[in-house]
């Protein structure tokens, strides 16, 4: 074979499997095999608090396992509008917290904030509640206070709710690197430019944004090619939900979120503004049975449930501190099926999910004396 048949081989072979790539993208797409990674034009990131949502914004969170709707307020919260001053007679409760109070997979009606909303206006008989969500995808604390101390906190609320994720110690760790301070105060966490990422990275968000063949591979050997190392410090974000954790490793890594939860802590004191700290469990400290396709992603085996030694951490933080703690994880114990808490393959709360969450609060609300009249 002379060189001129070897390149005419090699272009059919290459028009070939061009041909056949272009058909199966084409048949991925008409069945909804997989789905592409959407480029939400309603998420952005933030000089002051790293990331967030885009005021006045909407648009859609398509997976495989969810089809929902967002809608921005002009504050730049997943929530309805509200007034920055409050009408007569109205106790406003302001939630912070990552993707889960955010309510990823559920509209915003169905998160646990507004469903906590509905539950205690349904039960006074003259007082209105406003439960605001300002949370989002992959907040903590180091975040929350930014946001709170320079948006939330002009809501006027009457009291305050930080739904503490376990991975907000890998995250407070990781977004302190790009903390600006002046002097001892934290002004600003800056977001990572967009230059500054991998070539690798680049690649595979451009392929994970337009191949449907891509986004099928990836998602069906996604545990194989997971960038995370269970342990590892710096690819591990769920770090703090390990077995075999020893005392002082879970010390170390809850150390990372305590300077920003005392910092929170101290500017509602100022304002006489109560402060709870709601922790929620994880999938894989319930039940082997729950998020049984998506827990090795993320390094989780399916025979295992995982430890809840961070609640006790946190409830013992919280008596050291003088912060008021609620955990749920009774609640997700106790419930009849709780592999219909949270989605297989994602692992968030589904709407259920989302229920159960909400009872845990409103209960532990109805029976304090922090609400008006109780």
């Amino acid at each position: 074979m002379n060189r001129r048949e070897f390149l005419g081989n090699l272009g059919v072979l290459a028009g070939a499997l061009i041909f056949c790539f272009i058909v199966a993208e084409i048949l991925f797409a008409v069945f909804g095999v997989s789905a592409l990674q959407q480029v939400p034009n309603y998420r952005t990131s933030n000089e002051v608090w790293h990331h967030g949502f885009v005021p006045n914004s909407s648009g859609e969170f398509k997976t495989s396992e969810w089809d929902v709707k967002y809608s921005i307020d002009s504050l730049g919260f997943r929530d309805r509008e509200y007034g920055i001053s409050k009408s007569d007679g109205v106790f406003r409760i302001l939630m912070l917290g990552d993707s889960y109070t955010e309510g990823y997979g559920v509209e915003a009606d169905q998160s646990f904030s507004k469903v906590l909303e509905r539950m205690l206006n349904n039960n006074s008989r003259s007082r209105k509640y406003e439960v605001i969500n300002t949370a989002v995808g992959s907040y903590s604390p180091i975040l929350e206070y930014l946001v709170l101390k320079y948006n939330g906190l002009a809501l006027q609320p009457d009291m305050v709710i930080l739904n503490y994720d376990w991975s907000d110690t890998h995250d407070d760790y990781t977004y302190s690197r790009n903390a600006v301070w002046d002097g001892s105060q934290l002004i600003a966490v800056r977001s990572q430019l967009e230059e500054h990422k991998s070539f690798f990275f680049k690649v595979r968000d451009f392929l994970s944004k337009h191949s449907y063949m891509y986004q099928f591979f990836a998602k069906k050997f996604a545990a194989v090619t997971s960038e995370i190392v269970p342990y590892d410090q710096e690819s591990d974000r769920v770090i703090f939900l390990r077995d075999n954790l020893t005392d002082k490793d879970y010390s170390v890594w809850f150390n990372n979120s305590v300077p920003y939860l005392l910092s929170i802590k101290g500017v509602l004191q100022e304002r006489n503004v109560p402060f709870i700290i709601h922790a929620y469990p994880y999938a894989v400290q319930i039940s082997t049975g729950t998020w049984k396709s998506g827990r090795s992603v993320l390094g989780f085996r399916g025979d295992l449930i995982y430890p809840i030694r961070p609640f006790d951490i946190m409830e013992e933080f919280g008596r050291e501190k003088g912060i008021l703690v609620v955990s749920s994880y009774s609640y997700f114990k106790s419930a009849p099926d709780p592999s219909k808490l949270y989605y297989d393959y994602d692992g968030h709360f589904t709407a259920a999910g989302h229920k159960v969450a909400a009872t845990a609060l409103y209960d532990y609300l109805e029976n304090s004396t922090l609400l008006p009249g109780h």
